[in-house]
């Protein structure tokens, strides 16, 4: 039987480890020199944080008053996506709470072509449907909204996201999730007659 006192220390180290949690660097797992082979991307992919929560009409409270209740939840959903895919393509770099407040930056600068594919889809998304972060002067219509819908799904049709990378490792096929998504804003805001002139 093992002593009281070496069973309560080892239970007090168990309660102290975090599953999950990376090797500390006293550990015989952790790299111990520079010139230890580093781990491929999409195994680094598991070990990147998830990015901060984020929910566009919390930023921009002013969409509840251009869109109806089903669309702000839409479009919530679909910046929700795409800044998590951001943040896992581009390894952390980058993510809608970094970019809120300036979408201005260069794609390439993303690092590698995933992020910047996304990175390009979010800016797309923040220009049309968030009117880069400015209020729009009017309710949107749903004709504006299908404009918006196939620009969009338009640029989602030109790029080639990598089916085993670490976006699609964690969230899944985009390319068929987004679709889905402006199926659901459509749906929501359906095309109204244009008026004559």
């Amino acid at each position: 039987m093992i002593p009281l006192k070496l069973r309560m220390k080892m239970l007090s180290k168990l309660a102290q480890a975090v599953p999950g949690a990376p090797a500390s660097p006293a550990s015989p797992t952790a790299p111990t020199s520079p010139n230890a082979p580093t781990t491929p991307a999409s195994t680094q992919a598991a070990t990147i944080p998830p990015p901060p929560a984020f929910q566009a009409s919390a930023v921009w409270g002013w969409m509840g008053n251009v869109y109806n209740s089903n669309s702000v939840g839409t479009i919530d959903g679909l910046a929700g996506l795409l800044n998590k895919a951001l943040h896992f393509a581009s390894q952390g770099k980058f993510n809608w709470e970094k970019l809120r407040n300036n979408f201005n930056v260069d794609a390439s600068a993303a690092g590698g072509t995933d992020a910047m594919y996304l990175l390009n889809l979010s800016k797309l998304v923040h220009k049309n449907y968030l009117n880069s972060g400015n209020a729009f002067p009017q309710k949107v219509t749903g004709n504006q909204i299908a404009v918006w819908n196939t620009e969009l799904q338009n640029a989602l049709n030109t790029i080639q996201l990598n089916p085993t990378g670490p976006v699609a490792q964690k969230l899944g096929d985009l390319k068929n999730i987004i679709p889905n998504i402006l199926r659901e804003l459509a749906r929501y805001n359906p095309l109204q007659p244009q008026q004559p002139a």
